[in-house]
């Protein structure tokens, strides 16, 4: 197993702050080879987490300053302690804990500070809020600064390792009436078609991507606090001037046509998606792509391998989904609900899920041809919730629509649900 790279070690990005992870913290990056919407969601052994599991964060070069944090979220209460409030949701809380309370004390002996972490209580979706702040009180405003500025950062260490799955996507929403309606046949077709379909080859409703949730996805997001779902919301806002002008008055369709699978074997396929072409002149879809990712990785939202090079896909077919419980029926993709409460369903390790064969199906559906669509709008999706449309929930949105553009831009609105 190849080391730690000491001299190009990760970055976490917090509270405008970039840090290197040093030590075995590297490897809380080094994610499975199918990431993202198509990651087979490997259950994480079961685990505790104790002094081991402290990383050391080192801050990267800045010219030796002491780091610090806005005075202003310091306050003191009547009996002269002082405290400061972090947002964090329910699923971070063990790892601020540990085992027996490890990580906690640690925290609390290095910073002087005291950590108060309400009670994990059950709440909605992965992600979705639900849980209250986490309290840092001291005897001094530098005590609390140092514990609320250790404690982002052992938040930050948690959120980027394999146990906290991704809880929002940065979508393109495709699931028109007519697109709907031309994949409800395609899906009933194939599975009503038994030479296509036949027993045993693999293939049941559960695979299917349910055809109100079809989508393009740009990026996965892992946002466990308010704070980083306001930023993310933020950099949506931020974006709309630069997508106006790249769009100049012109909307933005793509051609879903033709079918491609992921794996060496089309006896043993795991996915299948549809081809996506952009329709429009000058690589315009392109450059959105790349403009969203790089303003979302310069706000400090990606981690270091999904700050990459967006490849397009419709997913139309995935084994991950494959017998998923009621609260999965409606779709998967991006939209695959909390790794803590959806894992067992979504089958496993990759050796786990069982393939199917698609032979049959990409000889008589390999062209196939859901139209030009023209994209409407970026949507901050949360994975595991669902609109009244059935689609995922919109957090925020940037339209893609010039005229809808134009008029949304006055109001500096957004999509809030």
């Amino acid at each position: 197993m190849t080391g730690p790279d000491v001299l190009h070690p990760p970055l976490v990005h917090v509270g405008g702050r970039n840090y290197r992870v040093q030590g075995t913290a590297a490897s809380t990056f080094s994610h499975l080879p199918e990431r993202g919407e198509h990651a087979a969601g490997r259950p994480a052994a079961p685990r505790h987490y104790d002094d081991d599991d402290e990383e050391d964060f080192n801050a990267a070069s800045s010219g030796g300053a002491e780091p610090s944090i806005d005075e202003s979220l310091i306050t003191q209460d009547q009996s002269g302690q002082f405290q400061a409030r972090l947002s964090c949701d329910p699923e971070v809380y063990p790892m601020l804990i540990g085992k027996e309370g490890a990580k906690k004390k640690r925290l609390e002996a290095e910073t002087g500070a005291t950590l108060i972490i309400p009670r994990k209580t059950a709440a909605g979706p992965q992600g979705g809020g639900g849980g209250g702040d986490v309290t840092i009180r001291g005897p001094s405003k530098a005590v609390v600064a140092s514990g609320y500025l250790r404690t982002e950062l052992a938040m930050a260490e948690a959120v980027a390792g394999r146990l906290l799955d991704y809880n929002y996507f940065l979508s393109l929403p495709l699931a028109t009436p007519a697109t709907v309606r031309q994949f409800e046949a395609f899906r009933k077709g194939v599975l009503g078609d038994p030479k296509v379909c036949p027993p045993g080859c693999g293939l049941e409703p559960s695979v299917f991507m349910a055809p109100q949730q079809l989508h393009l996805t740009l990026v996965m997001l892992k946002l466990y606090s308010d704070q980083k779902r306001h930023a993310a919301q933020q950099a949506l806002d931020r974006l709309r001037p630069r997508v106006g002008a790249l769009l100049a008055g012109q909307p933005l369709k793509v051609h879903l046509q033709g079918l491609e699978y992921m794996n060496d074997d089309p006896s043993a396929m795991h996915v299948l998606y549809l081809k996506v072409a952009d329709m429009g002149p000058g690589g315009r879809l392109e450059a959105l792509c790349d403009m969203v990712v790089e303003e979302f990785g310069r706000a400090g939202l990606l981690l270091p391998q999904d700050d990459r090079k967006v490849k397009l896909h419709a997913t139309i077919i995935n084994t991950r989904y494959r017998k998923r419980g009621a609260e999965q029926q409606q779709g998967g993709g991006g939209g695959g609900s909390s790794s803590q409460q959806q894992r067992p369903q979504q089958g496993g390790r990759p050796s786990d899920r069982q393939p199917f064969d698609g032979r049959a199906l990409l000889e008589q559906h390999g062209r196939l041809d859901l139209g030009i669509h023209t994209l409407q709008a970026v949507h901050l999706s949360q994975r595991g919730a669902y609109g009244e449309d059935g689609y995922y929930r919109c957090v925020r949105q940037l339209p893609l629509q010039p005229l809808q553009a134009e008029a949304e831009a006055g109001a500096g609105a957004g999509a809030d649900e």
